[in-house]
């Protein structure tokens, strides 16, 4: 399975392209923030 990292900070177009990429096999991974995403990465 494919896994997508997917930054939107717009609720409802978050939700639509996750549950969209979902839905055709991919593993989605959604953060609101490029910020969290480097939170992420320097633990």
């Amino acid at each position: 399975m494919v896994h997508i990292l997917y930054i939107e900070d717009e609720v409802e177009i978050g939700n639509w392209v996750s549950q969209k990429l979902t839905q055709r096999g991919y593993e989605v991974t959604w953060l609101t923030s490029g910020e969290v995403l480097s939170i992420m990465w320097s633990k």
